[in-house]
Parts: C-alpha cells; structure tokens; sequence
C-alpha cells in the first residue's frame, strides 16, 4: 500500500513541477510556499525525492529556503535568488493540534520564522482534522497560541507569531478525491519601496 501511496504522491507532485514550469520565469512569485499533507509515514526518503521533483522547474530563478518535514507534513519555502542575501535562516517548528501523544501526529502546524527585508514572518501551514467547525477552530487556536520562535523575542520582545510583522497562514478548507496528499500554493510578491 505505500508503494502505491508513495507513486500517487510523485504523479501529483510531477504534476504540480509541471505547472511551475510552464509558468513564465517573471510571472512566478518572489517567494513560493508549498505545504503538504497525508505523506505516507513510513517513507523516510519521500522528502528528498519531493524535493528533487519541486526544485527541478525554480532552480534557475529561486533557492530553496528551507525544506521541513514533521511527522506526515511537510513545507518548502522558494525565494528568487535575488533576495536570499536580504534574508535570515529561517527556523521551523511543528505544533501537535492535540496534547495526546500519539505514534503519529497527523494533524497540526508546521511554523517556519525568518526575517526578510527587516521584516519578521511567519509562515503556517496547519493541518487540522475533520472535526466539527467549533473543533476546527479550538484547534487552530491552540496552535496560534504554542506556536513560538525565540528569534522574534529578541528583537520584538516577545517570541509569539502574533508579534511578527507578517504572518501568511494556509489551511486546507476542501477535499479532494485524493486522500493522501492535499496541496496549497501561497506565492508572495515581494515589493521595494
């Protein structure tokens, strides 16, 4: 089963390579985010191969900032190379959505802090479970509130997300047909003033 599993989640992301490929060097964003979710636990390897598939269409226009990889989440964050020298190495976490510890944490957020420009962000990619709305929404609190970076207390005196001075949050909100692996793309533009 996770040989099947582990084929699907290559299809889908050569798929998504494909379309960052025919996507004109210039129209692509500044900084591209992907987070994943529903990876097959057992992989231990996945990560570097879905990395090898993701980095092939930016590797002329973008570095990779930081791959990250907890438990089956797991998020890339791409920046054009023009701006990595105005950039910090970013620091990750991942929050568990319950305090029961369980074999495999499924569900929760992984964080990633890094300062670009002078500017502290945060980026999130939460994975909750199909729970009711109300649960839903405890559990996103939850890890808003635990999710902490030592990093922004030393410069904004408190080491909450909430003290950042941007934050992008994505949260899958639709299903697909396709159990193991759902996907969103947040791109950010970055401007000069």
């Amino acid at each position: 089963m996770d040989q099947v599993q582990d084929r699907e989640a290559v299809k889908i992301l050569e798929l998504l390579a494909d379309h960052l490929e025919h996507i004109p060097e210039n129209l692509l964003e500044d900084i591209i985010i992907i987070a994943l979710q529903e990876l097959p636990p057992s992989t231990k390897t996945f990560h570097e191969e879905a990395l090898a598939i993701i980095v092939r269409p930016l590797r002329q226009t973008h570095s990779t900032l930081i791959s990250y990889r907890a438990w089956t989440q797991m998020v890339f964050v791409f920046i054009r190379k023009a701006h990595t020298r105005f950039t910090t190495e970013p620091i990750a976490k991942f929050v568990p959505a319950t305090t029961i510890a369980k074999p495999v944490r499924t569900k929760g957020a992984i964080g990633v802090c890094l300062r670009i420009y002078q500017r502290w962000t945060v980026i999130i990619a939460c994975h909750l479970s199909h729970a009711t709305a109300l649960q839903r929404i405890q559990d996103y609190h939850k890890i808003m509130r635990s999710l902490k970076f030592s990093t922004l207390c030393s410069f904004k005196g408190s080491d909450d997300i909430f003290h950042a001075d941007v934050s992008s949050h994505t949260i899958v909100a639709l299903h697909t047909t396709i159990r193991w692996n759902y996907f969103r793309m947040c791109n950010v533009h970055i401007k000069r003033r």
